[in-house]
């Protein structure tokens, strides 16, 4: 089977940092057929953004992340896709390289170089390939942003290849610190009353 690569990135531009950080991010991505941009709540739709896009949805309030995520996975043409956060960039590697590993593994995550240089091969929510084969990576809406990810990432293998890298900044995406918190706490007591154990712990 021809693997075709949907790349999908949420963004949420509160101010003109956040344009900044996902025009990078979207002009460092390569090796996708179609470029799936959910604008989640922007006070005004982006033209730069629609331009770049091959489907482009904006909502004109935050759904929050996980709804969004499922969206663009409705929405793909492909029978691959690749959520990108909008403050990563791609700096090693290509997207298709990334979804040929799901060929063995279900879900495949790149490596994170952080801004202190330091490689983070933890499976997270940042950036990660999935085959679009079935509903088992459809993400549970009642989570907002947080968790949603491990949730899904339980039931499912995965891996991390060091073949692929991307440079993330941390915590420019989404709501101020406070309100961050409060819905960091909310998803993390839906999670350890869906599943019943903490995953921090």
């Amino acid at each position: 089977m021809e693997i075709k690569v949907s790349a999908l990135v949420v963004a949420y531009l509160l101010n003109d940092h956040l344009k900044q950080l996902t025009r990078e991010c979207i002009d460092s991505l390569k090796g996708y057929d179609e470029l799936i941009i959910i604008d989640n709540g922007s006070p005004v739709e982006d033209d730069y953004l629609k331009e770049k896009a091959d489907i482009y949805v904006h909502f004109k309030e935050n759904k929050g992340l996980v709804k969004a995520i499922n969206r663009g996975m409705f929405l793909s043409t492909s029978n691959h896709m690749v959520f990108i956060s909008n403050d990563t960039r791609l700096i090693k590697g290509d997207l298709l390289e990334l979804c040929k590993l799901c060929e063995y593994h279900q879900v495949v995550s790149p490596h994170i170089v952080n801004a202190d240089g330091m490689i983070s091969d933890e499976h997270h929510g940042v950036v990660y390939a999935i085959p679009l084969v079935d509903r088992k990576f459809i993400l549970d809406e009642q989570f907002f942003i947080y968790f949603a990810d491990t949730d899904m990432f339980q039931r499912v293998d995965k891996v991390s290849t060091e073949e692929i890298e991307f440079f993330h900044h941390h915590n420019q995406t989404g709501k101020t610190t406070g309100e961050r918190k409060t819905v960091y706490e909310e998803d993390h007591k839906k999670f350890i009353e869906k599943n019943g154990y903490d995953p921090e712990e």
